[in-house]
């Protein structure tokens, strides 16, 4: 069965798109903007709980109210990324490495042996985006 094609006016709909993104920018603008406040006034108030927890010594404080705790985050980033895989390789340390594929190194290895890399599932999805035009 084949695909009926769909008639529509392409000038008029991506007039309605953009006017419906210029619209959509406006609102998150307004919306970031009555949000400031609020957030600048939360950090405010996470900085006042850190320093008092840390002076004196607690790291949760339970209230009627609800309770305030320490959490960490963790980071790990590369200062040096070479040394790092090499000290990888080196050492068998593959525990220390997330194992993901590049998205952009396999397609680019697609592209020219016409195959993937062994144990890779390749896709990729297409969507649609649309352009202002330019001004004069």
């Amino acid at each position: 069965m084949t695909a009926q094609p769909i008639n529509i006016s392409f000038d008029t709909r991506v007039e309605q798109y953009l006017k419906v993104r210029v619209k959509e920018a406006e609102i998150e603008a307004r919306h970031k903007e009555e949000l400031a406040p609020l957030k600048a006034a939360k950090q405010k108030l996470e900085a006042l709980f850190l320093n008092a927890l840390n002076s004196t010594g607690q790291d949760s404080a339970r209230t009627a109210h609800g309770t305030v705790y320490k959490k960490a985050r963790d980071s790990a980033s590369l200062e040096d990324p070479d040394a790092f895989l090499n000290y990888i390789i080196a050492g068998e340390a593959w525990h220390l490495i997330d194992r993901k594929a590049n998205v952009t190194a396999v397609r680019d290895f697609l592209n020219e042996t016409g195959q993937l890399p062994p144990g890779v599932k390749f896709s990729t999805m297409i969507t649609v985006g649309v352009l202002s035009p330019k001004k004069k």
